[in-house]
């Protein structure tokens, strides 16, 4: 029993890192919940605000350090496109039973190191692997460090960042809630029509 509550706290600590602290507005109201775990309620509000607010605040920081170029504008509607669909995808379809189907996929770590001649990359992948070289510098394929690596592709990869907060959040510390009462308190934030 001490083990899983153990594990329950790591995964809190998980999301609290990924997505950061909730202020008290950002609290969900009782009127707004099907149930009393404020663990899964804290899950729930990242979901919706926070998840795609940290997108724009990290275009934001691109624009504002000047680095936001002409193909990041070319790509980002098929950025927005894809992160929309996957988000209301999550809404209309979460299903606790089943969600470690394979549905999302992570890129192949292997791809990172030369992923500017991948043909087989998406718009919407180029996209975030372009904002996260703006942010984060290119990969950093001559670093000894395997954990600056990892950070880097975890970075980039959203679709793997999004299957792991949902992993995370919705199936271990929300698992004591029916799955539809999750998708009825999910109103995701979405990405703008422009940056």
């Amino acid at each position: 029993m001490k083990i899983m509550k153990i594990e329950k706290l790591l995964l809190s600590l998980i999301i609290i890192f990924l997505c950061g602290l909730p202020t008290n507005s950002q609290q969900l109201s009782d009127s707004s919940t099907f149930y009393s775990d404020e663990r899964c309620d804290i899950c729930i509000n990242h979901f919706n605000q926070k998840l795609t607010q940290s997108i724009l605040d990290e275009i934001d920081k691109v624009k504002n350090g000047n680095n936001w170029s002409t193909e990041l504008d070319t790509l980002y509607p098929y950025a927005r496109d894809a992160w929309n669909n996957a988000i209301y995808l999550v809404k209309q379809n979460f299903d606790n039973n089943d969600w470690a189907n394979g549905r999302y996929q992570a890129l192949d770590f292997s791809q990172f190191e030369n992923w500017k001649d991948d043909p087989s990359l998406k718009n919407y992948q180029k996209f975030f692997l372009l904002l996260t070289e703006a942010t984060l510098g290119p990969y950093p394929d001559k670093s000894l460090d395997m954990s600056e690596q990892i950070a880097w592709m975890e970075h980039a990869d959203v679709v793997f960042k999004l299957d792991q907060f949902i992993e995370t959040c919705f199936t271990n510390i929300c698992e004591d809630t029916e799955s539809a009462q999750i998708r009825r308190s999910l109103n995701p934030k979405k990405l703008p029509d422009n940056p």
